[in-house]
């Protein structure tokens, strides 16, 4: 047992016996060991007293006791939904005991007798066990619990696919193909794919057990129910479903993405196309002014057939004043960027043209010169270069300026380099408040970064992380967060570049459908109607507590698992296996009568309505009923 701190949390102990002398000695053996307190008690009532105001991790009592024994005691504890560790620890040996005790509900039964210090060891031990079973027990539940919540409520699209149809669906899953989850489960996956890509993917998803190169994860279109295309992203995981193989699928719309994508490759392949094609002269250049790329034209610029005789010349080669080129390095160092600076060229034949050359400085992470972009145009040109110029840097910076989410990028050690102007609005932050400082500043919690960043290592992207971003007033609002790891010409990491959304709508909208289920839950379990949800072969699946008082049933758990029809009298089976029948075919039930025997065989007169339902990913009946034994007398 480890509490918060990493220390060993101490167990608090309830020890029962009509012995005092036993009672101080359990007390000083057990707390010597550091892992309890315990408290005393000389008989059951007076425990049952006791439980009823204080907690206790374990109980220890006798068996044989006045008033009421170990076991009366037990069964109370019991009775009363109490599932505190019980440990019976007792003189009496008789196998009968030792069988009650376990079978109303002990954890362990351990007799006295013997080297006190082994047998109070031994009592510690089962008491520490007990208590660890009991924690595994809950945790497990909360396990499971907080698995069917995720699945229910995820915010990507979840399903099985077995047998290449549908075995499972989820909310997320139905809300976006447009179809209903009935409509979708045991249909063909293959179904609802775009047709040019339908055959492809099934023939992956059939080789997958034999080929352990297929890949898990794809990007493919989906057809909606109303038509539309999406394209999604889907992660493929095996796994055993009803102990036959089947595969656990993830899928998240990416349409948005996607057209965000297509439209960033065809900006890129403007700018490679403008770089090829261009009439102005582009370069890059070191600091010493060796070539690194030039386009086309700064070849037929300066007059010459091929780009091999240009590498093997120096840039300032070309200047008709090779000091011209000393100020203007000294300038562009110092300014960072020079626009249209005139400078005149020599020809391969000696022909002297005029020019303007911008350079702008790329700059290593440590501030030094990394190399030298620019461009060279000729003066006859300037005009009407420079007006489709300013036009295209209006288009591009109306694209960006439109941006309903955060863009933005980081240098390799998070440094802010860019910002899109939706900053403002979405933080309260301004990018002179921004740029040029960690990321981590807008971080609430500035670990997730890190997380982030262990996952763009691993993947090379992250997708929909989840983050607390932090408001320029000190407010905090939640944020989803897309990356991507940018790199130099060279392939030398350059940085992050990602999309940030807000998220605080969606995530208002989620807390309120959990507080709307838990009125739901609320309302079924405090209905004065039964209800109950059965499978289509009559085993009971769920009900709340008027169906447990219906049929007598101790509690609701009592009836999960059996099946409806050991309930239905003789005379009114017929009609139940008929109208059952009814419902399946998607026909609900009207009103009708049956007759009813409950647990204890009283007759029972009910009226009831029966609704096909899913529950749980498979077809189900929902059954209201209404206890009109009294109308009926």
């Amino acid at each position: 047992m480890i509490g918060n701190t990493g220390a060993p949390a101490i167990s608090r102990i309830l020890y029962v016996d009509d012995e005092p002398a036993l009672l101080d000695i359990g007390k000083v053996f057990l707390e010597e060991s550091g892992s309890f307190t315990v408290d005393t008690s000389p008989s059951a009532p007076d425990a049952l007293i006791r439980l009823s105001s204080h907690n206790y991790d374990a109980i220890v009592s006798d068996y044989q006791m006045p008033k009421m024994d170990g076991i009366a005691f037990l069964k109370t504890l019991r009775a009363q939904g109490d599932t505190t560790p019980f440990i019976i620890f007792t003189g009496r040996g008789r196998e009968d005991v030792v069988i009650e005790a376990l079978n109303s509900g002990a954890d362990f039964y351990l007799q006295k007798g013997g080297d006190p210090v082994s047998q109070f060891a031994e009592l510690a031990h089962k008491i520490l066990h007990a208590i660890s079973q009991k924690r595994a027990g809950r945790a497990l539940k909360k396990s499971e619990a907080d698995y069917r919540h995720l699945i229910e409520h995820a915010g990507e699209a979840i399903f099985v696919i077995q047998d290449e149809r549908f075995r499972m669906i989820n909310p997320r899953a139905a809300e976006l193909s447009g179809y209903s989850e009935q409509e979708l489960l045991n249909q063909p996956f293959v179904r609802f794919i775009h047709p040019d890509e339908a055959a492809i993917l099934l023939d992956k998803f059939r080789n997958r057990n034999f080929d352990s190169t297929v890949p898990t994860h794809y990007t493919f279109r989906t057809i909606c129910k109303d038509t539309t295309v999406r394209w999604v992203e889907l992660n493929v995981v095996a796994i055993t479903w009803d102990e036959r193989s089947a595969t656990l699928n993830f899928m998240i719309d990416i349409t948005n993405r996607k057209l965000a994508e297509d439209a960033l490759r065809e900006s890129e392949e403007r700018y490679r196309q403008f770089f090829r094609t261009t009439l102005d002269g582009l370069f890059i250049t070191t600091p010493a002014g060796q070539w690194i790329d030039f386009n086309d034209a700064v070849v037929e610029m300066f007059g010459f057939d091929n780009r091999d005789e240009i590498f093997k010349r120096p840039i300032i080669s070309f200047y008709v004043n090779p000091e011209d080129r000393v100020a203007f390095v000294e300038r562009v160092e110092r300014e960072g960027y020079v626009k249209e600076n005139p400078v005149s060229f020599r020809k391969r034949n000696g022909t002297v043209f005029d020019s303007v050359m911008t350079v702008v400085v790329q700059r290593n992470p440590d501030g030094s010169t990394k190399a030298f972009i620019g461009t060279i145009r000729d003066i006859t040109e300037l005009k009407r270069a420079g007006t489709a110029l300013r036009e295209s840097e209006e288009r591009y910076r109306h694209i960006f300026e439109s941006f309903v989410d955060l863009y933005y990028q980081t240098d390799i050690d998070g440094i802010i380099t860019i910002l899109s102007p939706s900053l403002n609005r979405l933080t309260g932050w301004t990018e002179k408040e921004l740029i040029g400082t960690s990321i981590t500043k807008i971080y609430v919690n500035p670990e997730d970064r890190q997380v982030l960043l262990d996952e763009l290592a691993e993947k090379g992207y992250v997708r929909d992380y989840e983050v607390l971003l932090l408001k320029q007033d000190g407010t905090e609002t939640p944020v989803s967060l897309s990356a991507n790891r940018i790199f130099h010409p060279d392939g030398s990491p350059a940085g992050v570049a990602g999309i940030i959304r807000d998220i605080t709508r969606r995530k208002q909208a989620e807390g309120a459908l959990k507080e709307s289920e838990v009125k739901f839950r609320s309302l079924v379990d405090h209905a004065l109607e039964a209800i109950m949800i059965i499978d289509m072969q009559g085993k009971v699946l769920f009900c709340n507590n008027a169906a447990a008082r219906t049929l007598d049933a101790e509690t609701c758990e009592d009836l999960i698992g059996r099946n409806v029809m050991g309930f239905i009298a003789p005379e009114s089976r017929d009609n139940v296996a008929q109208d059952l029948k009814e419902v399946a075919k998607g026909n609900d039930a009207f009103l009708v009568r049956y007759h009813l025997i409950s647990a204890k065989g009283r007759e029972v007169s009910v009226e009831c309505i029966g609704k096909m339902i899913t529950y749980e990913g498979r077809s189900a009946d929902l059954i209201s009923l209404r206890d009109v034994t009294g109308q009926k007398q």
